[in-house]
């Protein structure tokens, strides 16, 4: 296999969508896969299905299909918890990942900073935060940003402002939610 097609091959698997489903489950699991947080995560889930395939037939703009539709499905999901008991951990992931897909959408307008290196980098801080064990995932984030380079979709410093956004926004998130929750 030569390198492009293992370039596009990450490139599939690590797309943005992709890795915060995994990663909700992952968590769901590791949280003990309640009743309510399924729930809730499947609601996220349909929801963000449903909404890329709605934009998907308006618009090609990648950054209305994905980033929209991954905004809508995270309000919803956040709506979902203030009716059902959602574990507090759970809640700052989905926080976490509204935010920094919402910043990442922002800039997209006017920077095409990396959505898979920011995304990626996210989901690992946030599982890291939960288990250090999954700090041994983090090789993965210089292999997709290799990608992104090879298939020459990206820059050097769209690819550094992914990870450092990734980076950024799950600790400050995790502080500032420490402060007021104090069993996160």
């Amino acid at each position: 296999m030569n390198s492009e097609v293992f370039a596009k091959k990450l490139e599939i698997i690590f797309f943005p969508s992709r890795v915060i489903a995994t990663t909700g489950i992952i968590l769901i699991i590791y949280f003990g896969a309640r009743i309510s947080d399924f729930l809730a995560f499947i609601i996220g889930c349909i929801s963000y299905y449903t909404f890329v395939k709605i934009f998907e037939r308006k618009t090609k703009s990648e950054n209305v299909v994905f980033g929209v539709s991954g905004i809508i499905s995270t309000m919803l999901f956040l709506l979902t918890c203030t009716f059902l008991k959602i574990t507090t951990f759970l809640i700052y992931c989905a926080l976490t990942l509204f935010v920094t897909t919402t910043i990442t959408l922002s800039i997209r307008f006017f920077w095409k900073i990396s959505g898979h290196v920011t995304i990626l980098t996210c989901a690992l801080m946030v599982l890291s935060l939960t288990n250090s064990y999954f700090s041994y995932l983090f090789p993965l984030v210089p292999l997709v940003a290799w990608s992104r380079l090879k298939l020459k979709v990206h820059t050097l410093r769209q690819v550094i402002a992914g990870f450092l956004l990734g980076v950024v926004v799950p600790l400050f998130l995790y502080f500032m939610f420490s402060k007021f929750k104090t069993y996160i």
